[in-house]
């Protein structure tokens, strides 16, 4: 039996507890609301959280113009901010928008801006409202396209972006729990007609799901939860590798032994380098796995070459493997190595 019941404060409190999140002690925390029933749920949460911790929450809001009622959601959320005394922030998409992959673009320019104002305001946590069917939904969507097992979970429960850690606290909460804590607690929330529109791959998939009957969908969550224990297992692994065999210098450079990444199994190979370069270069989002691989076989037959991938420059020489950030004039380095100690600089977005 599915858990449906409303997510209560205390409860929420447990969920920021179990995660592990570190705060200031007067946290200021940035939290990115649509205005849909999952942000919202996640604010009326928030809000009473950091009220106790005496700390400052400030709402970030992206209208991306793809709607004719943008603008009007904007003027929600802004008038739910002042109801709660919360600090509220609007960002607008002005730049030209590509026919294709209108919803990839929009997320990244919805988390660019994000990041720059978050920096320029020192605030050190960003939460977004994801949570176990956005997981679920994900996770077939990319079995459908063969991902390897870190990509089938692709919605990690936190990861760090350009100094900014971006938490996602209702990661295990189904979306049932979130449309009843928003009745629970009388508030409205608008719904986006894209989450309806077959044009959209998350759209189909989401209706897919809905459609199965109770057995199906027991069996698709079985499977997902055994992808996500063995994601674990292979996140230890790979965390492992990391905080012992990579080390970094100013600037941006990273170096790893080439006899080390060679050690292991191609997959852990192939995960070791897309975190490296993920964390290098400051994107969100890892090369192509083939692109990689690609990369991994030509590290195995050549001595010494070098490579450009994901924004990176990768020098590769007879028992080392060096990561610059492409874009980056390096004059010099740091002439102390450092081991890096927080396995939480690898978390990957």
């Amino acid at each position: 039996m599915i858990n449906t019941k409303p997510v209560d404060h205390n409860e929420f409190n447990i969920i920021l507890k179990k995660k592990n999140f570190l705060f200031e002690k007067k946290p200021h925390i940035a939290i990115c609301v649509s205005g849909g029933v999952d942000s919202l749920a996640l604010l009326i949460l928030m809000n009473k959280w950091i009220k106790k911790k005496k700390g400052l929450l400030t709402v970030l809001h992206f209208n991306h113009k793809l709607r004719d009622n943008s603008k009007k959601e904007e003027f929600f959320v802004k008038n739910i901010c002042s109801q709660l005394k919360v600090v509220f922030k609007a960002f607008s998409w002005n730049l030209p928008r590509q026919k294709s992959s209108i919803m990839k673009n929009a997320r990244d320019a919805r988390y660019k801006n994000f990041i720059e104002y978050c920096s320029k305001e020192g605030i050190i946590s960003l939460m977004t409202a994801h949570h176990r069917d956005d997981c679920l939904e994900t996770y077939l969507m990319r079995k459908k396209r063969r991902y390897a097992t870190l990509g089938l979970n692709a919605i990690p429960t936190q990861n760090i972006q350009k100094n900014l850690q971006i938490l996602r606290p209702l990661i295990d909460i189904c979306k049932k729990r979130l449309i009843n804590t928003c009745k629970k607690n009388n508030f409205n929330w608008i719904s986006d007609p894209s989450n309806e529109n077959n044009k959209y791959e998350r759209a189909k998939v989401r209706k897919y799901i809905s459609s199965l009957n109770q057995n199906c969908f027991k069996n698709i969550n079985v499977d997902f939860r055994n992808s996500q224990i063995e994601n674990t297992k292979i996140e230890k692994k790979l965390n492992n590798f990391l905080i012992n065999n990579l080390s970094f210098f100013d600037y941006g450079k990273f170096i790893l032994k080439k006899d080390k990444l060679l050690a292991n199994c191609q997959s852990l190979q192939i995960e070791v380098i897309k975190r490296i370069l993920v964390t290098c270069s400051g994107t969100i989002y890892p090369p192509k796995t083939l692109s990689v691989k690609s990369l991994v076989r030509k590290i195995k037959i050549k001595d010494k070459f070098i490579f450009s991938l994901n924004w990176c420059i990768i020098n590769v020489k007879p028992d080392l493997i060096e990561f610059y950030r492409e874009y980056q004039k390096i004059k010099r380095y740091c002439s102390t190595k450092t081991i890096l100690k927080k396995k939480q600089i690898f978390l990957m977005g």
